[in-house]
């Protein structure tokens, strides 16, 4: 049941999340369910926000204090001809052991790419957003050749290379994906924000099988 002040959202794939719009805190936290239920991973119900470990982080991770371990993938738009212009790479933050995302965009090669507009775009409606269900930026930077961008870290990969490798969701599973997706769009429409870029591509898996939505470079503010 939804405490007061809470806005409860039903789907019909009879999954139940509560979302505290005047809540700060920013993850998920699971009730207890009862394991004889099929296909438990995909029916959760009553989810709620609880606080992040991350929280208090926001502020403090700065790119000096980043270790890099490895690259993750080569970031490219999806526009013919345009080519790789930055990577992403798993980082170490050395002050508290914590794992960031770290993408690098070369400039010359946004610049060159036209893509300034999408950057700018992407890091000024990550920074209005504070969902469960959407990867977080943690914090910027630059330099005279490179823009950084520290993201939340989403093990999971990418749901694509899971439906790639599953061939096909089971009805469960597709309900539970949409049901978050449009957790995440109905709260993005409620800022005036559309997101102009869904795709399983775009969409991270978490450890615990939970969706973040990512990569914010088409998204558009729309003003009255």
């Amino acid at each position: 049941m939804s405490s007061s002040g809470e806005d409860e959202y039903n789907y019909e794939c009879s999954v139940s999340y509560t979302y505290d719009p005047n809540n700060n805190k920013n993850v998920l936290e699971e009730e207890d369910i009862d394991d004889d239920i099929d296909d438990n991973r995909f029916s959760l119900r009553n989810l709620r926000i609880s606080e992040s470990p991350n929280a208090t982080a926001k502020n403090k991770v700065v790119l000096k204090d980043l270790k890099s371990i490895t690259t993750i993938e080569e970031t490219k738009r999806d526009f013919p001809g345009t080519g790789t212009f930055g990577r992403v790479e798993l980082t170490k933050h050395r002050p508290t052991g914590q794992h960031f995302a770290l993408k690098i965009l070369n400039i010359h090669k946004v610049i060159k790419t036209r893509q300034v507009e999408h950057v700018h775009n992407e890091k000024k409606v990550l920074n209005q957003l504070d969902h469960p269900f959407i990867v977080k930026l943690i914090s910027t930077d630059k330099d005279d050749t490179n823009l950084y961008m520290i993201m939340e870290f989403i093990p999971g990969g990418e749901l694509f290379s899971y439906l790639r490798a599953s061939r096909v969701f089971t009805n469960a599973m597709s309900r539970f994906y949409a049901a978050e997706i449009v957790c995440a769009l109905e709260y993005i429409h409620g800022k005036n924000i559309v997101y102009r870029d869904l795709k399983p591509e775009n969409l991270m898996l978490c450890r615990d099988g939970h969706i973040k939505m990512a990569d914010f470079g088409f998204a558009k503010e729309l003003r009255d």
